[in-house]
């Protein structure tokens, strides 16, 4: 089947990818260290509330 409109389009540039990259390779669970806090603590902080959690998949929020 040929889309005519994208399921989805990721935006990403230079930075995005040595981000990940940083993370990835420095070797420990991706999930946790002070890049996730941190973007928990703005994530919180912009929907206005005390904590925000952030998982890698629905079931794992379940």
């Amino acid at each position: 089947m040929e889309w005519k409109i994208p399921l989805f389009k990721t935006y990403n540039d230079e930075e995005d990818i040595k981000a990940v990259s940083k993370i990835i390779t420095r070797g420990t669970y991706w999930a946790s260290g002070k890049e996730i806090n941190e973007f928990e603590t703005k994530l919180a902080e912009f929907n206005e509330r005390k904590f925000a959690l952030t998982f890698n998949s629905g079931t794992t929020a379940w």
